[in-house]
């Protein structure tokens, strides 16, 4: 599956956006850098594999 730009930015916009951000995991500081942590960590995850898919089927 793939996602236009368009849609990655209406994805991600939520998550980029301090205030969107704070509501959705609170204001607590410690939860705000796990959970940032772990959403960088499933985005590289996600970009890796495309790649390596994209090596594979030669595209």
């Amino acid at each position: 599956m793939r996602f236009s730009k368009e849609e990655m930015v209406k994805m991600t916009d939520l998550y980029l956006n301090l205030a969107g951000f704070q509501k959705l995991v609170g204001s607590e500081l410690r939860l705000q850098l796990i959970v940032a942590a772990s959403l960088c960590v499933i985005l590289l995850a996600v970009l890796n594999r495309s790649s390596l898919t994209e090596k594979i089927r030669g595209d």
